[in-house]
């Protein structure tokens, strides 16, 4: 894939960070006829405080496999001004949506989930951002509360873990530091 008409969300020529492709799992699985189980490719993104992050995946029944994850860093706030985000910011947040899309595009991926967390939620201004990427990346963002976040590192906690032969059993406590927040949880008997 070439990187060189992608550009930071500062503007410079500059590439994403790009963690390659990786298998997060084993080899994808066969269908019971012995067919092999269609694979369906996806997009999902990580709008924070401090970077937009994307992960490119291709889903074959309960197996997955990283295609591309990229980082793009941004951020959020020295813009953050009377509760506003300035237009610099949302720019680099419109450019990083712009080199994801292109990605997603390579892959054959049209929908792309995006979801936003504690910089966006306090945003009087986050509306604009929303609507500029509408437009501009044809990417609909969704800003989650700390709640769904929890949910959602949750969740992923306990791939990773099963993953690794591991349980969440017992009292556990998930602690996620983000760029605009901390997300302290508690986890009983597997159940958050």
């Amino acid at each position: 894939m070439d990187d060189s008409n992608r550009t930071s969300p500062g503007g410079s020529s500059a590439s994403p960070r790009r963690r390659g492709r990786r298998a997060v799992s084993a080899p994808l699985p066969e269908g019971r006829t012995g067919k092999a189980v269609p694979a369906k490719h996806v997009a999902v993104v990580d709008c924070g405080t401090s970077s937009v992050r994307a992960f490119l995946a291709e889903i074959r029944g309960p197996e997955q496999r990283i295609l591309e994850d990229l980082v793009y860093p941004v951020d959020l706030t020295p813009g953050f001004t009377g509760g506003k985000l300035d237009r610099a910011a949302m720019d680099g947040v419109v450019q990083a949506f712009l080199g994801i899309r292109s990605a997603a595009q390579s892959y054959g991926i049209v929908d792309i989930r995006a979801v936003a967390t504690s910089a966006l939620r306090e945003a009087a201004n986050s509306d604009v951002l929303i609507e500029s990427l509408r437009q501009k990346a044809n990417v609909e963002l969704e800003i989650i509360d700390g709640s769904e976040t929890a949910r959602l590192y949750f969740e992923a906690l306990r791939v990773l873990l099963s993953r690794c032969a591991k349980r969440l059993s017992g009292n556990t406590l998930m602690i996620d530091v983000g760029g605009g927040s901390t997300c302290v949880s508690l986890i009983r008997q597997g159940k958050l």
